[in-house]
């Protein structure tokens, strides 16, 4: 609940008295903080799910992007036909890299892209992601990735070398898509991803002196427990690679969380300020990589854990993640998939999906995670500007997160606690007084809805917070 300080301050203590009644052992505090007029930094640029094209018709694809504010979408390209390709002896060994230039830059009409690149399985969903405006993020994974030994295998990266180059040179020369995000490597053992990193963002960055348009790649996108991350990261950042990435990518899904119990495990903020430190020792006196994120879902404990996506705290942890991750510098973010089968239950399959699928009727519906991701996409999506905010209380209660365009003035704030209500006097920047204030909360009773307007208001603003809610104040600059 939000309430102007002087028109409302009655109702606001009887709201308060009744919430208090409803909540056994609630407590209350009180904390003044402010939004600071100085930028600090960027919120991400790209935020979106897996599968976002693979909706059941054009329509229904086209209305969730326009009411989601989503503008990527991540691709797993796997090799799939290794040993058909790597029987053409004719195209690999000492020359392959050399063989695959002249072949794009002489005649790349006489090259068979259906067989290097089985390109009808991609194309339907890349045309609509140019047609919405959609960045995919293409996750290019090695044949035979998952096991060791074959990340040595001279055969298997010169396949790979040339799948990646080829592939890059189709979308961005032969179809003119202009895709510029591409992540090398995910579910692999550390050699793995350290070798697809390798070649995978070499293959990229030929291709792209070619095809003139400039991209961005990350890696090494290994998605197993921590401690591979670390040891992945480590092994591209003291090797050549590292000069030709433009981010780390990481697959956070095993990032486990016991949220809204206490936590038992680093939070995500912490996880990524272990990996500067990393940067910082790998990389001294050289600029930190950005971190793309590249997961699937919340999950709360190893292998099939994680909660429905109809669940509201599963729209609270998405809000808190997407939080810590602006404040620590994450630029492209998929962290769940778009579509899944119906499923009501708390748990249950298909605990992933934002978008509810009738398999009979094909008829969709959102789950409440949703609208979680709706509300902070609006806040972050396009590299917005982000704001000092100071004075929030210690440990991760309560978050927030002040962000502008030239457009609009966002603050969204959250309170992870269970059984304490917080009222917040926020001082804004003096430039905000007197304008109309949009306000939306989601909770166990609310999706990302606007509860009213708040016209010529003055400063500061005074803010009730419910246990487990999120609200989020949006004003023209």
């Amino acid at each position: 609940m939000i309430r102007h300080y002087r028109k409302f301050f009655v109702l606001f203590l009887l709201s308060l008295g009744l919430r208090l009644s409803l909540i056994a052992g609630a407590n209350t505090k009180s904390i003044e903080i402010t939004v600071k007029d100085k930028v600090v930094g960027k919120t991400m640029t790209y935020l979106g799910p897996s599968g976002l094209t693979g909706g059941p018709s054009a329509e229904v694809i086209a209305e969730y992007i326009k009411d989601s504010g989503f503008n990527t979408t991540k691709f797993w390209v796997r090799v799939g036909n290794y040993d058909e390709l790597s029987a053409r002896k004719e195209l690999y060994g000492p020359r392959a890299k050399e063989i695959a230039i002249r072949q794009v830059t002489g005649e790349p009409e006489k090259i068979d892209w259906e067989l290097e690149l089985q390109v009808s399985t991609w194309e339907p969903h890349l045309d609509l992601c140019k047609r919405f405006g959609i960045q995919p993020v293409f996750q290019m994974i090695a044949p035979f990735a998952a096991y060791r030994t074959y990340s040595l295998d001279p055969l298997v990266q010169q396949v790979f070398w040339r799948y990646v180059f080829l592939y890059c040179y189709w979308a961005n020369k032969v179809k003119n898509y202009n895709f510029i995000l591409w992540s090398m490597g995910s579910e692999n053992p550390v050699e793995a991803s350290i070798m697809e990193t390798e070649v995978g963002s070499e293959a990229v960055r030929e291709a792209e002196k070619l095809t003139g348009v400039k991209v961005l790649v990350s890696g090494p996108g290994d998605d197993w427990n921590h401690e591979d991350i670390l040891a992945a990261m480590e092994g591209v950042l003291k090797g050549e690679a590292a000069q030709r990435l433009d981010g780390l990518s990481f697959q956070s899904f095993n990032f486990f969380d016991s949220f809204p119990e206490k936590q038992k495990y680093p939070t995500y903020f912490e996880r990524l300020q272990t990996y500067d430190q990393l940067q910082r020792n790998c990389r001294p006196g050289k600029p930190l990589l950005t971190y793309w994120d590249t997961s699937w879902h919340w999950r709360d404990r190893p292998r099939s854990g994680g909660y429905n996506s109809d669940w509201y705290v599963t729209g609270l942890q998405y809000i808190s993640r997407l939080i810590w991750g602006n404040l620590g510098g994450v630029v492209v973010s998929t962290p769940y998939t778009m579509y899944g089968a119906e499923c009501d239950s708390l748990y249950g399959k298909s605990v992933a999906g934002m978008i509810k699928v009738d398999k009979q009727t094909k008829s969709t519906r959102p789950g409440r995670g949703y609208y979680a991701m709706r509300m902070i996409a609006r806040a972050t999506v396009g590299g917005k500007e982000r704001l000092e905010v100071e004075g929030l209380p210690g440990g991760d209660e309560v978050l927030a997160l002040a962000s502008q365009d030239s457009e609009h003035f966002y603050f969204t704030i959250i309170n992870r606690t269970k059984d304490t209500f917080y009222n917040f006097r926020i001082n804004l920047p003096s430039r905000l007084a007197d304008k109309v204030f949009r306000i939306s909360e989601f909770s166990e009773m609310l999706q990302d809805q606007y509860m009213n307007d708040i016209t010529n208001i003055s400063l500061p603003v005074i803010i009730q917070i419910e246990p487990l809610a999120a609200l989020q104040l949006v004003t023209e600059r």
